[in-house]
């Protein structure tokens, strides 16, 4: 998959007005076998890199979704190429994040008019469910943790561990989220041996810790197993709308709205979606970062200054069922109105954050 992901990038470069790509994946591939070994994450850069020569940078920056206003641990990589020609005076130096401490879970829990009827356990998972009840007795008998969660595998007991989860119980934090992962179980905290949430977590609450929109969160549920399946095969929202943001802000501060222009005509590309005026002229702040994850929908995230909107707490997008722009500013102290609306590969028809994860 990720072979086919490179091949079309290259492609792209070639055939069109590629100015920027990004690959997103498992930290799993900086991991090396031996000491002296490349890892694969090292393998496909400098693949990337032969293919693109010295007009392209090419690097690797480390994000975990516990740092972009979520519930969940979920580091991932982003290999990001860019075209030298739209950073002349360098490129960014590294991906800011926003969120300093943990984000409550009760913000993403599910409404009771979204709430699937509870699944039936296995009797090995009843049996690993009574485990975790006993690791976390100080967890639910301890009442300034009431108002929080812990969340857990119910396929396995407090002794074990995946390449998804570790053995330790944190309150308010998410373990990985996947499309194959563990079956998740969520309890609150604070309240005792009898704690008033003790259940599976719902796939309404794998797309609200992923960080999407309460109406695709909402329109997925009626059908659970492929819910679960492509929210945890997806990116985070606010992480991957922040990589790209962050490029996108760096790009029009730049060259702004003239210089890209200019870029994309080259290619035949007439104009590129610039609501706040002028295509030609510099925008006063990049309002919303256009993406495409997993379920093939289009979302957009917030960026300002200090950071993306807590997407827990995003009005409904009832009126915009595949995609949202936000009006979030990344100017330099902009508080303007108006918006930038830019595709990953900068023009064309439009752009892709490709994930293989």
């Amino acid at each position: 998959m990720l072979e086919h992901c490179i091949t079309l990038v290259v492609g792209a470069a070639r055939d069109g007005p590629l100015g920027l790509f990004i690959l997103e994946n498992v930290a799993g591939l900086t991991h090396k076998r031996r000491k002296l070994d490349p890892s694969a994450a090292e393998q496909i850069m400098g693949q990337v890199r032969t293919e693109f020569g010295a007009g392209w940078s090419v690097s690797l920056t480390h994000a975990n979704a516990l740092h972009f206003g979520l519930p969940q641990s979920r580091h991932r990589i982003f290999i990001i190429g860019r075209r030298l020609e739209l950073y002349p005076h360098g490129v960014p130096a590294g991906l800011p994040t926003f969120a300093r401490k943990n984000v409550a879970v009760q913000q993403f829990l599910c409404p009771p008019e979204h709430m699937l009827g509870v699944r039936e356990y296995t009797e090995q998972q009843k049996e690993n469910l009574k485990q975790w009840r006993v690791a976390a007795r100080s967890l639910l008998l301890n009442r300034s943790l009431e108002g929080k969660y812990i969340i857990f595998p119910a396929d396995r007991d407090p002794t074990g561990r995946t390449v998804w989860t570790g053995s330790a119980l944190t309150p308010d934090r998410c373990p990985c989220l996947t499309r194959s992962g563990p079956m998740l179980h969520i309890m609150s905290t604070g309240h005792g041996d009898d704690p008033p949430i003790d259940r599976p977590l719902q796939p309404y609450e794998h797309g609200m810790m992923q960080g999407f929109s309460t109406y695709i969160c909402r329109a997925m549920v009626d059908e659970p197993v492929t819910a679960v399946q492509a929210f945890g095969n997806a990116m985070a929202v606010p992480v991957i709308g922040s990589v790209i943001a962050n490029e996108l802000a760096s790009i029009i501060r730049q060259i702004g709205g003239a210089g890209l222009t200019e870029f994309l005509s080259r290619f035949g590309v007439s104009r590129w979606p610039l609501a706040a005026g002028d295509p030609g002229t510099p925008p006063p702040g990049l309002g919303s970062a256009l993406i495409q994850g997993s379920v093939s929908q289009l979302f957009s995230t917030r960026l300002d200054q200090q950071g993306v909107a807590n997407p827990g707490q995003d009005a409904e997008l009832a009126d915009q069922p595949f995609g949202a722009a936000a009006d979030g500013r990344c100017g330099a102290g902009s508080r303007a109105s108006g918006s930038t609306e830019a595709s990953l590969f900068l023009g064309g028809k439009g752009g892709v954050a490709v994930s293989d994860s």
